[in-house]
């Protein structure tokens, strides 16, 4: 059975890091990043895991019970940032950084789990059960995480349980298996919190089962690219030409707008090279006619962590602005 538990933690290992570079080739965004790093605390909470099953004294096993929860702390706050995110649920951002400053808190009492009694009264080596396991006399700390971690556990349940009923077939599988997600280590657990395991910690096997779950909901159902064809929709939709390059002013995307206007340059004035007319002007705000529509250019650099990315032209109808100010004077 030892051997069983051994292996299926390695595979889980393996699993949890196919998921975790998965997640980091996805397109960036606020929802990928949190996703990345509770990918990345998952694989800490395995490995933590993996390494306390292999270890044979009791000095040795609190080592790796103290890495594992470095994980453990903040995987279910990420999975709650994530969802109040995707589903655009208005949970006040006290409450998340809350959560946060107390499992951050209760990360340190367990570090410091030698010192006092807040976390642990008392732990030993047991020799019962499928193999020797790390055992401990639990003290008020450790019943303060359990009610803070059990109880969002409530909170991220009924958020998703409510956007289910709301959503299309195609999102709420999306959902189910984020629930899904959270549950499994949930449910896990509590069969070791109540025993049932014989001392066998099986929350890290719910981790894993929750890594391929997101596996799946990210790789074959798009978990998340939602945001992102939202965003490319929004673009490709306005009535303002975008245009976007890079630092070198390569062209790396032309709404469809301003690919009409482009066709229309083309046509009356012969300009073939759109984009490098546009970042060549020396001014980042100027206007041009074409057609008789006069169009207002206005560029902006792009900027990541003080360091130019890149620059973006929008490129909005005066025209119509104009028709639309004089029916509203009228």
């Amino acid at each position: 059975m030892y051997e069983l538990i051994m292996f299926i933690h390695i595979v889980g290992v393996a699993v949890s890091f196919i998921s975790l570079a998965v997640v980091c080739q996805q397109k960036s965004s606020e929802n990928q990043k949190v996703m990345m790093i509770a990918s990345f605390c998952g694989l800490i909470s395995i490995v933590g895991y993996l390494f306390e099953i292999q270890a044979r004294n009791v000095d040795e096993m609190l080592v790796t019970v103290q890495f594992g929860y470095i994980g453990k702390c903040y995987i279910l706050v990420l999975m709650i940032i994530f969802t109040r995110n995707y589903c655009r649920v208005k949970l006040p951002a006290i409450i998340i950084k809350g959560i946060f400053v107390f499992n951050t808190f209760i990360l340190l009492t367990i570090m410091t789990c030698k010192y006092h009694k807040f976390y642990y009264k008392e732990y030993h080596i047991s020799n019962k059960g499928l193999f020797p396991h790390f055992v401990t006399q639990n003290g008020i700390g450790y019943y303060l995480y359990m009610f803070v971690t059990y109880s969002s556990v409530f909170y991220y349940c009924i958020v998703l349980i409510k956007q289910i009923r709301e959503s299309e077939s195609a999102e709420q599988k999306r959902l189910y298996l984020l629930l899904v997600a959270v549950i499994l280590p949930a449910a896990t657990m509590i069969l070791f919190i109540t025993g049932f395991a014989d001392g066998v910690d099986l929350t890290p096997i719910g981790i894993i089962a929750s890594c391929i779950i997101l596996l799946i909901d990210v790789f074959k159902l798009g978990l998340l690219d939602t945001m992102d064809v939202a965003k490319d929709s929004i673009i490709d939709q306005t009535l303002e030409g975008v245009l976007v390059v890079d630092s070198d002013q390569n062209l790396l995307y032309i709404n469809p707008m301003a690919n009409k206007v482009a066709e229309q340059l083309r046509e009356v004035y012969g300009i073939t090279d759109f984009s490098s007319w546009i970042f060549s002007k020396s001014s980042n705000q100027f206007v041009f006619e074409v057609n008789n529509h006069q169009y207002e250019t206005k560029i902006y650099p792009l900027v990541d962590a003080n360091r130019s990315k890149g620059y973006i032209a929008w490129i909005y109808d005066r025209s119509f602005i104009d028709k639309y100010e004089e029916g509203f004077l009228l």
